[in-house]
């Protein structure tokens, strides 16, 4: 992993904070259940995972192979291959990307005001199944990897008053365009189709998700503050999505 960072103050406004940091990972024989596609374009993972018999296996291949495993189903008449996708260490994977926020806060006669921008932006997600497989982008999609988040931007502005009693905060939260690469030809709309190298690999294609935005807002008004000698007898709450 690599951290590079960075955090600003100003003698003139002690209630502004500005930072940024860069960072990379890469990740090494990451536990997953790879498909049967990215099994058989490694031969890395097919040495352990696919055993291949061109003129049809015996019963006690078939027992060699799958000792101790419990059969669910009955067997076919011919069995020319046995395929294991059980958890192992196959994904690799490098990510990159800049976290970015900055932080402010100041009073007034009106009250005390804080003001919070963070926002997020992935540069880099390639990723591959087996130490010899084939690396791919997933950055800014979802339906191919579901362990780690990739959507290519996101960020979240805070608000927040307070003074006595009240207490008040406003979140705005926003969400990148991105698509959605889980829908293939057998969806029936072309402009959704995922395109594949070699037909194993995505490439481009994908429904096309649009941006979003959400609004949060959270209104308190504390009754023990407001007077009662330090007796609370509840507490006022409001929230809205």
């Amino acid at each position: 992993t690599l951290v590079l960072g960075f955090d600003l103050k100003f003698q003139r406004m002690p209630g502004l904070r500005l930072g940024a940091t860069y960072w990379s990972a890469r990740y090494r024989d990451g536990i997953v259940a790879p498909s049967a596609a990215y099994i058989a374009a490694s031969a890395q993972l097919s040495a352990s995972a696919l055993t291949i018999y061109p003129t049809g296996a015996s019963a006690a291949e078939i027992a060699t192979v799958t000792s101790g495993m419990p059969q669910v189903q009955t067997l076919p008449a011919k069995v020319y291959f046995v395929l294991s996708t059980q958890l192992r260490n196959a994904l690799f994977l490098d990510a990159a990307g800049v976290d970015s926020e900055a932080h402010y806060t100041f009073d007034t006669r009106r009250g005390a005001f804080t003001i919070d921008l963070i926002a997020s932006r992935k540069r880099k997600l390639d990723q591959r199944f087996g130490d010899d497989g084939i690396t791919f982008s997933t950055l800014n999609t979802v339906g191919v990897n579901s362990d780690f988040p990739s959507n290519r931007l996101g960020g979240r502005l805070d608000l927040g008053w307070k003074r006595a009693a009240w207490d008040a905060q406003l979140r705005i939260n926003y969400e990148g365009f991105y698509r959605n690469w889980g829908l293939s030809a057998a969806s029936g709309i072309p402009s959704w189709t995922v395109v594949r190298a070699s037909n194993l690999y995505p490439l481009s294609g994908g429904e096309p998700i649009e941006s979003y935005t959400t609004i949060d807002l959270h209104g308190q008004y504390d009754l023990g503050v407001a007077g009662f000698g330090g007796w609370r007898p509840w507490l006022w709450q409001l929230e809205c999505d």
